[in-house]
């Protein structure tokens, strides 16, 4: 929490120096489209296989036919992307409902603009899983009563699925730890016996299991089938002065979503151009479901049971997480 809590407060900062500033369309408050040109936004993007769609979505033009003139930014997380849309540095940045939530805890609103990726709806086509280790005697969910996860951060997404997914099969999670460990760093807490079970995901996952590890639940997509595991987002102040920006990246973003989605060969090539992943990984690692359809459903249910596990001290406006985009 302590990081949780210092982004926020940057934030804020960030926030209260906004409203006295003001600029161009890639660090003030408006885009709006001048002369017929077209409107300049930055956005905000991890390095992970998950974005894969919006550069596809560059390079096929969708953007630009939209009037936008787009730029794309590294970012590590919510930790250094809120900040940046407060200040208006940034326009629109790749990141999560529990990240937003954080946020709107704080007093900084987030909107959706639209769908990022989704999980999938069993363990044989998720991108996603709960690993042990091959020399490990857990053999199923239930054996992971009282065990030590491995976790990419604590209080997120991770907690929220295993204990829902745990409880949905009736093991006691009353006991069960969490330790946070990059995804890149799962396999080695695995083979060295400091995790009993790790919270993995692609390309990592693929590669424990290469190595005879075992993937013994999806808590994804037993929390819910195509869980909402992303989403782009924008703060609600810049929606509000920009809303025909906003439309119209919404349109281009669910154009992209819904073309890599049907070519998969064309996703598997643009992401090592633009992460970390090697070629051959990509051609092997399972693709997150991608689609223009908000799952609004799991979005709601991540919140109220991140509420249920005390992650989130008071009630979260889900309504004005969602915006327009619901």
């Amino acid at each position: 929490m302590k990081r949780l809590r210092t982004w926020a407060c940057t934030a804020l900062l960030a926030l209260g120096a906004t409203a006295c500033g003001s600029g161009d369309a890639g660090g003030g408050q408006s885009a709006a489209v001048e002369s017929g040109k077209p409107a300049k936004v930055v956005v905000g993007l991890l390095s992970v296989a998950a974005v894969a769609p919006v550069y596809l979505g560059d390079d096929k033009g969708f953007f630009e036919k939209e009037g936008l003139d787009v730029e794309f930014r590294p970012v590590q997380g919510g930790a250094e992307a809120v900040p940046m849309l407060m200040s208006n540095e940034i326009q629109f940045t790749f990141g999560n409902a529990i990240s937003m939530a954080y946020a709107q805890l704080q007093g900084i609103n987030m909107q959706f603009v639209t769908e990022g990726a989704q999980g999938g709806t069993n363990a044989k086509d998720a991108t996603s899983g709960i690993v042990v280790s091959k020399k490990s005697g857990i053999k199923s969910a239930e054996d992971l009563a009282g065990k030590t996860f491995g976790v990419n951060q604590l209080k997120a997404l991770g907690e929220i699925t295993i204990r829902t997914a745990l409880d949905k099969r009736g093991v006691d999670t009353s006991k069960i730890k969490f330790v946070e460990i990059d995804f890149p760093e799962m396999n080695a807490a695995l083979a060295n016996g400091s995790i009993d079970a790790a919270f993995s995901t692609e390309p990592f996952m693929s590669q424990a299991l290469a190595a005879g590890n075992r993937n013994v639940m999806d808590a994804i997509s037993e929390t819910a089938p195509h869980l909402s595991l992303s989403g782009y987002f924008t703060s609600k102040q810049y929606a509000e002065q920009n809303p025909d920006v906003v439309k119209r990246f919404q349109r281009a973003m669910n154009r992209s979503l819904d073309y890599a989605a049907s070519h998969e060969d064309e996703v598997r090539a643009v992401i090592p151009q633009h992460t970390k992943v090697p070629p051959k990984v990509a051609e092997m690692m399972k693709l997150p479901h991608w689609t223009s359809e908000l799952n609004v459903d799991s979005i709601r249910l991540l919140i109220s049971q991140g509420r249920k596990y005390g992650l989130f001290k008071k009630d979260i406006d889900v309504d004005a997480m969602l915006g327009s985009a619901s």
